[in-house]
């Protein structure tokens, strides 16, 4: 004979019996009071840029000027849409870039120098090694058959002379507190008519550029 098993009944729900919290009755513990003379926190380890040597820096600086000269040169070039002769040439603190034109091409004269500040001042908001200086004034000044442009170098920019970086001048000169290039060379930019003579010898009138 089989045993009857007893079904399960859900109890009611009057009859559930919310669970017990168990911190509900446990002690608080007591606020302690602030200090007001005790001394500020301090991080174990402060991090600071490490400082380059000048020969370092010196040499960061050139590297970044000559790649910039290069693409700029590069860059109009493959952009003018006529045939350009292009020369870079590095010299003692100025650096020059000479576009040779024929002259049936020299109506876009105007666009080769355009085209060249324009990539001049891309370079320098993203180079965080050279800056051009008076960017935000006028950082070209003309020059016979083109203008010229004054690059200085950057150590850290959180506390470099924003002054002189942004209008070309400090009126504290020696005495500012904030840091000044301790490098500066000079960028060229001409275009000239191209000839025979002129475009076997690029360097001779290299004089011009200083």
């Amino acid at each position: 004979m089989a045993l009857a098993v007893p079904a399960m009944v859900n109890p009611p729900r009057d009859v559930l019996v919310p669970p017990t919290c168990l911190c509900r009755n446990a002690p608080t513990r007591a606020m302690t009071p602030l200090n007001p003379k005790a001394a500020l926190w301090q991080p174990l380890a402060v991090f600071t840029k490490p400082k380059l040597s000048k020969e370092i820096q010196l040499t960061e600086f050139i590297q970044a000027i000559a790649g910039m000269v290069d693409g700029c040169a590069h860059e109009v070039e493959n952009l003018i849409g006529v045939p350009v002769s292009v020369h870079t040439i590095q010299g003692q603190g100025v650096w020059s870039i000479i576009y040779r034109l024929r002259d049936q091409d020299m109506w876009c004269r105007d666009k080769v120098l355009e085209l060249s500040q324009g990539y001049i001042q891309s370079a320098a908001k993203v180079s965080d090694v050279f800056h051009l200086l008076g960017c935000r004034r006028d950082p070209f000044r003309p020059k016979q058959k083109g203008f010229s442009a004054l690059l200085g170098s950057m150590q850290d920019e959180n506390v470099a002379c924003w002054n002189l970086y942004d209008t070309g001048k400090c009126t504290k000169e020696d005495k500012c507190r904030w840091q000044h290039p301790v490098f500066r060379h000079r960028l060229v930019v001409l275009v000239k008519k191209l000839t025979i003579q002129t475009s076997d010898h690029p360097k001779a009138d290299a004089a011009l550029c200083q």
